[in-house]
């Protein structure tokens, strides 16, 4: 199964490219740049407010409550956080995880790694598009749209796993459904679901 999800990413059977590094490396160039007009744009708060990432007034755009640093910090640390949950789920994926012996001794494992990886890559994004309120009134604003068009496919790929994550649920994660054969060519909803999640880890070649 992991040769032919392999293939039909070849094919462009789906083309997503979201790549949280591109975001992450995109943000600390542009948000967070050591000038102090860039650091002004920053409402700062105590360490404690660190778990802080919108404010509390909508009329306020959105805008952290964290430090430059801070925000910094908390957005690699959400990187690696998906970065993880999607490592462990694909860990699962060879020639012969879609047998009926596999699946039965791991289904649930299997579950509860795709729903940590929907979880982990919701929170990135949710805390990556209040960066990038903080960040359109810099000096830089082809490098913001660009994150803003990264964070747009980040988003795609988080609305495709929930969907795949929805069908997979009504079906009640069935081994019926979820045994497949090698000779199977159809891509299903965990072939799409592992895809999509791999995509969000490539890295650009340069």
């Amino acid at each position: 199964a992991s040769e032919r999800i392999n293939a039909e990413r070849e094919d462009g059977v789906y083309d997503v490219p979201p790549r949280l590094q591109d975001v992450t490396d995109g943000m600390n160039r542009l948000s967070f740049s050591s000038t102090g007009s860039s650091r002004s744009n920053m409402s700062t708060s105590s360490t404690t407010s660190k778990e802080s990432s919108v404010s509390a007034s909508p009329s306020q755009d959105k805008r952290f409550l964290l430090d430059p640093d801070s925000a910094i910090e908390k957005l690699h640390w959400l990187q690696q956080a998906v970065e993880s949950s999607i490592f462990k789920l694909i860990a699962f994926v060879h020639s012969e995880w879609r047998s009926y012996v596999y699946m039965e001794k791991h289904v649930n494992e299997i579950h509860m790694a795709l729903d940590k990886v929907e979880q982990s890559l919701h929170e990135y994004i949710h805390f990556a598009k209040r960066a990038n309120v903080n960040a359109c009134s810099l000096s830089e604003p082809s490098l913001h749209n660009k994150m803003r068009r990264e964070l747009q496919r980040l988003e795609d790929a988080y609305q495709i796993l929930t969907q795949t994550s929805h069908e997979l649920s009504s079906c009640s994660w069935s081994l019926n459904v979820l045994v497949t054969n090698s000779t199977q060519k159809k891509c299903d909803n965990l072939d799409r679901s592992v895809m999509v999640a791999r995509t969000a880890t490539d890295r650009k070649s340069t």
